[in-house]
């Protein structure tokens, strides 16, 4: 990935600041991480086989591949938790250091690491949920999951990578590795501490600033598992009204034309309840469903309109 411009550095946190609504410590999470149907919308039943592999395809979002065993809801709610916290960067000797690279950040010979120093309590309670010590295994094993799972992640548009699969190939560059590098912690006591070192993809990200700032307020206020999985897609397109069901099916990794016609009314349904939930969790404001075509065609438009303003909205109001 190209390193920015000074001038594109600034334009992209300038964007940001604009963007950025009135939140409660907000997750900075890289932004195919929010627009990625790699989570699937479920708690219990996940595909813990080392040797499962799936691709998931979120046409002009991102285009996944995960390795080593299925993620869930509660995955991206702890990985979006560590991501609240301010993270600390380091010095490290760059693993993919090579001086013939074409991509200039391998050509470095030292590299940034960035980790997280909280508790097992600040973790707990960033999550929403009340601390036990009873509770700190499971938090354990949920990190761990993130830790032994890779993710790879391709550049190229969703033709190109999904034509270089087929043919068994790979589309040019791209990264994998593990969300989570290493978990370290002093004790099994709630204030005992506990840090937590980021991957190669999100170190990547962090150094590129491809990242988005995410209300996770609301995302773990949220009962719905389908509105956990279709909040951060929401969150992160700032400048978006609605979203239609075709993306919806996207994200949570179906096929919405190739179900029949009861599958897509179940689904239909998920959704409504979905979008309630985030105007319960105080995401948004409101929400009405367009029905769009006709006959057998029909489909689904969910507009919306956000609980907070962006900056810039603010400050135009202010203006009046």
């Amino acid at each position: 990935m190209p390193l920015e411009t000074k001038k594109q550095q600034r334009q992209r946190d300038l964007r940001s600041s604009q963007n950025r609504r009135g939140r409660e410590k907000p997750a900075r999470v890289p932004a195919k991480l929010t627009r990625t149907s790699a989570f699937v919308p479920k708690r219990q039943g996940l595909i813990t086989d080392r040797k499962f592999e799936c691709t998931y395809v979120v046409p002009g979002g991102s285009v996944v591949t995960v390795r080593g065993g299925e993620l869930g809801t509660q995955h991206r709610d702890v990985l979006y938790a560590v991501m609240r916290l301010k993270a600390k960067e380091g010095l490290m000797t760059n693993p993919d250091y090579d001086p013939s690279s074409r991509d200039i950040v391998n050509r470095i010979r030292t590299t940034s690491f960035y980790s997280v120093q909280t508790t097992w309590r600040e973790l707990t309670e960033l999550l929403g949920n009340t601390p036990h010590k009873n509770n700190l295994r499971t938090l354990l094993h949920l990190l761990e999951d993130l830790k032994q799972v890779s993710m790879r992640v391709e550049r190229g548009t969703l033709e190109e990578v999904m034509e270089a699969k087929e043919k068994n190939q790979l589309v040019g560059p791209g990264r994998s590795s593990n969300v989570i590098y290493d978990i370290k912690w002093s004790g099994k006591n709630l204030d005992d501490n506990l840090t937590i070192t980021y991957g190669a993809y999100v170190r990547e990200a962090m150094q590129t600033n491809y990242m988005v700032s995410l209300n996770a307020e609301v995302q773990f206020k949220l009962k719905n598992d389908h509105a956990k999985t279709f909040w951060p897609y929401v969150d992160s397109q700032v400048r978006h009204t609605w979203v239609d069901e075709q993306r919806l099916s996207e994200l949570a990794g179906r096929n919405l034309w190739g179900e029949d016609s009861k599958m897509r009314n179940n689904f239909r349904v998920t959704c409504r309840k979905a979008f309630e939930d985030m105007v319960n969790a105080g995401g948004l404001l409101k929400f009405e469903i367009e029905v769009r075509g006709a006959g057998r065609k029909k489909t689904r438009r969910y507009h919306y309109k956000h609980a907070l303003a962006r900056q810039i909205e603010l400050q135009l109001d202010n203006a009046g």
